[in-house]
């Protein structure tokens, strides 16, 4: 991304620490409700919230591992809660049946993960240990990200993000996408759903999906890449998913910051427009809850 990822890449790692959070003159910055809109609460729920019942052929314990409770599935493999020791991870068991060059393809991400910049290492969901069941099937043990999903900061609801906490939002995945570029990893998962908030409230990719790793493209032919070409547009569908959840002005402001986002070269401008866009501020995810779930005032019967 050129001069996009130097400038992310300036940004503390843990977010809010380094950042001007001050509250502004005469006390705490105040959270925008959004008028007309029913309240609807936002789940700050561990993933061990997202039960169904689990696979009858996955063993009650995973590499020493107990296994909790079953948290997603798709066409290559199953996600668990798993806990041993006093601390939690997922285990992502693959399927027997599961493409080998998939699999293979998913592991060789977390392979250039273990190793990448930390504007990269750090906003993707890393691999703490790798096993084989005793009927064959592969384990990756996954670091728990124990935050909300970005889809539910975002869904319509009583209270705006600030600008601050957009830039927060945005730029560390920006950076993330631009460190990966330049090592040749493309299809990183940009969906709100895709994405949760750790304990520091920094943005984390916790799916691969079908991230892929190839030699690295000098940045001159990325452009016309159709790999690099789709990264840059879910940058952009993320960001207008964000600005939809800032008051109209602002919202404003970030989609046409991030309209240049469509060739490599043109990411600097868009970076430095980012940035002045709003200082970068934490996500205020209890504050904003305390508001979304308190009760809606009452109405007389007529």
């Amino acid at each position: 991304f050129g001069g996009f990822g130097a400038e992310v890449r300036a940004m503390p790692t843990r977010i809010g620490a380094g950042l001007d959070s001050s509250p502004p003159r005469g006390g705490r910055r105040p959270v925008t409700v959004r008028r007309g809109l029913p309240r609807q609460p936002i789940r700050l729920r561990h993933p061990a919230a997202m039960t169904s019942r689990l696979p009858a052929d996955l063993p009650p314990a995973l590499g020493g591992h107990r296994l909790v409770r079953m948290l997603a599935q798709d066409e290559r493999a199953v996600s668990a809660l798993v806990h041993a020791d006093g601390r939690s991870h997922v285990a992502r068991v693959f399927a027997s049946t599961a493409d080998p060059a998939a699999v293979e393809q998913e592991l060789a991400v977390h392979d250039l993960l273990a190793t990448a910049p930390a504007a990269l290492r750090q906003h993707v969901v890393g691999l703490a240990d790798l096993f084989t069941l005793p009927d064959g099937r592969l384990v990756a043990l996954l670091d728990p990200v124990p935050g909300c999903r970005l889809d539910e900061l975002l869904r319509p609801s009583a209270v705006d993000l600030s600008p601050g906490e957009a830039v927060t939002v945005l730029a560390p995945l920006v950076g993330a996408v631009a460190a990966g570029h330049e090592l040749g990893l493309t299809g990183l998962p940009l969906r709100p759903s895709a994405i949760r908030f750790t304990a520091a409230g920094a943005p984390m990719i916790v799916e691969l999906g079908d991230a892929r790793v190839s030699p690295p493209l000098p940045d001159r032919y990325r452009a016309t890449e159709p790999a690099y070409r789709a990264d840059s547009a879910a940058l952009r569908a993320l960001a207008d998913a964000v600005a939809s959840a800032l008051p109209p002005a602002e919202a404003e402001a970030l989609r046409g910051i991030l309209e240049t986002v469509t060739m490599e070269g043109e990411r600097g401008a868009a970076a430095s427009a980012l940035f002045g866009l709003a200082v970068p501020e934490p996500i205020r995810l209890e504050e904003r809850a305390a508001v979304m779930l308190a009760p809606p005032p009452s109405v007389p019967r007529p």
